[in-house]
């Protein structure tokens, strides 16, 4: 009985070290140095039409939740840390039915977002997101091609600059 309790105790305090040596996502936002994406965000289109983007936290900071509301779309998404891999992969889906799914990665020391989806029409299409800091209250999305190789095709076909609507988060 009292080796099954120790066995028991070891095995225990194995899975929790192992978990607690485990990378969350919060780890990873932090090293990116991207906790400043947490917010919400506005835009205007030409015709001043509002785009929002609202980035939160879900699920105890294991899942970063995005909402953009645009004219033309809206989408939700999730991203998470993939476990088998220790990337961070994103999901969507828009008010149109469209799908999406992408990984998230560092570009010039930017967060860039690799996306590829899906139309209701069966059509697929591929781009990047690049997420770049102007200051404390303002952010740049850059929209770039891909190319067959999954290569980004420069320059952007867009860049649109967002205004903090709320407070700069805590780092």
């Amino acid at each position: 009985m009292k080796k099954l309790l120790i066995l028991t105790t070891c095995v225990l305090l194995g899975l929790h070290c192992h978990a607690q040596a485990q990378r969350s996502l919060a780890d990873l936002v932090a090293e990116a140095g991207a906790e400043w994406m947490i917010g919400e965000w506005v835009a205007h289109t030409g015709n001043g039409d509002p785009i929002t983007q609202k980035v939160s936290w879900d699920l105890d900071k294991h899942v970063v939740t995005m909402h953009v509301q645009s004219p033309m779309v809206e989408v939700k998404s999730m991203t998470g840390l993939d476990p088998a891999t220790g990337q961070a992969r994103y999901v969507g889906f828009s008010n149109r039915g469209g799908a999406l799914t992408g990984t998230w990665q560092e570009e010039g020391g930017w967060p860039m977002l690799r996306l590829q989806g899906t139309n209701p029409d069966g059509r697929s299409w591929k781009m990047a997101l690049l997420y770049r800091r102007l200051d404390d209250n303002t952010m740049a999305v850059e929209i770039y091609s891909l190319d067959d190789s999954d290569n980004v095709v420069r320059p952007a076909r867009n860049v649109t600059e967002f205004k903090r609507k709320d407070k700069p988060p805590k780092s």
